[in-house]
């Protein structure tokens, strides 16, 4: 089954808000260790290795591990820690869930940034973008499902969440 999702639509729509209220939910269980970040909303969120390297140390501080870690190191080897740090998560039972809000403001940066070409299958991922940097991103992410706020109304999004629940098995 499919692990990632892009919560896509126009400026305005409610796709930050409906991510907000997604993470609030998830972040309630025991058995879920959730990341958040809004991207471009201070200098430590303006490209993929900052954001990675921020849940690197909130993840290895979960984990009682220390780590050396520069946010100036190199994607791969921030990438690398990321993942490293997941796996330890995922064997402890608990599901990590990535919640990153406006992956259009990685537009014009690296691939891996604006494409989300680090994600895995073995974490959750819910991001808003728009639908034009949605196509970029599902082309890199074969994983990706999107939900488009455009097709519903505001009602809707506590089904989303229902049938998220059933979806996951949480």
């Amino acid at each position: 089954y499919r692990k990632h999702l892009c919560i896509i639509g126009k400026q305005g729509r409610g796709k930050s808000v409906l991510l907000s209220q997604l993470f609030t939910y998830y972040s309630k269980d025991n058995e879920n260790f959730c990341l958040l970040s809004f991207v471009g909303s201070s200098t430590f969120s303006q490209s993929i290795n900052q954001i990675l390297y921020r849940w690197v140390i909130e993840m290895n501080v979960y984990l009682g591990n220390s780590v050396e870690i520069d946010y100036q190191d190199n994607f791969f080897i921030i990438k690398e820690l990321f993942q490293k740090a997941v796996e330890q998560i995922n064997k402890r039972n608990v599901k990590v869930y990535v919640f990153l809000d406006g992956v259009d403001n990685f537009q014009g940066q690296q691939s891996q940034s604006a494409f989300l070409t680090w994600l895995t299958p073995n974490f959750h991922f819910i991001g808003t973008c728009t639908s034009k940097i949605y196509d970029k991103v599902s082309f890199y992410n074969n994983e990706m499902c999107k939900y488009d706020m455009e097709l519903f109304n505001f009602e809707d999004c506590s089904l989303l969440i229902q049938g998220f629940e059933k979806y996951y098995n949480i």
